[in-house]
């Protein structure tokens, strides 16, 4: 497995951001997330089972929602018994998190996953969101997405978008961003909290095989965690 770390604070910039008689018109510091990158996560032998899996379950993935309730944010279908057809992936998570922890050292020792897999098809899209800003996904801390597809890749596009921001602005959107291909076999972890997108996947074939396909989700803290923050 080869790993590789986009460290946000090491590509630390200022720049002038927002319209006139803006606040954000004087200079503000724009911090990259971290993005981290595990390569060759799994055997080519596991990602072909995972996709005879995934064809098998076609008729189980739904419509994906999301918390505005607009269907227009968001284009997608995903599956979410992920243990009915992934269920050794809960292992390939807790063999990258020792590296993730330290890269991320808000994740305490009581986290827990949350995962779905999700299928893009001609014409899907997320448009730009956070992950963690409802109450419902406020213990949301990473965003986790592992790319797997047929290869040679019959789509193109789907590429996610991960946007920076002002320290003193984390709402404000800077014009900057960090691009994750969607190749497959690699895992890809970002704090929740950023202001991410995913573009228009273009896949001139009906094939449910073809399709851009991702065993994603969220390391979120414990409850017992939250509790004891008093959050």
């Amino acid at each position: 497995m080869v790993t590789n770390v986009t460290d946000g604070l090491a590509s630390a910039a200022v720049e002038a951001m927002g319209e006139p008689d803006s606040p954000l018109l004087e200079p503000h510091v724009i911090v990259s997330h971290t993005v981290a990158r595990f390569e060759n996560v799994l055997e080519p032998g596991e990602i072909t089972l995972l996709l005879d899996a995934f064809c098998g379950a076609s008729d189980q993935f739904v419509t994906a929602g999301v918390s505005q309730g607009d269907p227009n944010v968001r284009r997608a279908k995903v599956l979410h018994n992920v243990q009915s057809v992934a269920p050794d992936f809960s292992l390939t998570l807790e063999a990258c998190m020792p590296l993730v922890q330290r890269l991320f050292p808000e994740v305490g020792p009581g986290w827990e996953p949350e995962l779905q897999i999700t299928v893009h098809e001609d014409g899907g899209f997320f448009g730009l969101h956070t992950d963690s800003a409802s109450p419902d996904t406020a213990r949301r801390l990473l965003t986790f997405v592992y790319y797997l597809a047929e290869e040679p890749a019959q789509f193109s596009g789907g590429e996610l978008v991960i946007h920076d921001s002002p320290v003193n602005h984390p709402n404000v959107i800077s014009p900057s961003c960090h691009i994750v291909y969607p190749v497959t076999n690699t895992l890809v972890f970002f704090r929740s909290s950023a202001w991410h997108e995913v573009r228009p996947v273009v896949c001139p074939s009906t094939t449910f095989r073809h399709q851009r396909f991702t065993i994603n989700g969220w390391i979120k803290n414990s409850e017992m965690a939250n509790s004891e923050e008093g959050q």
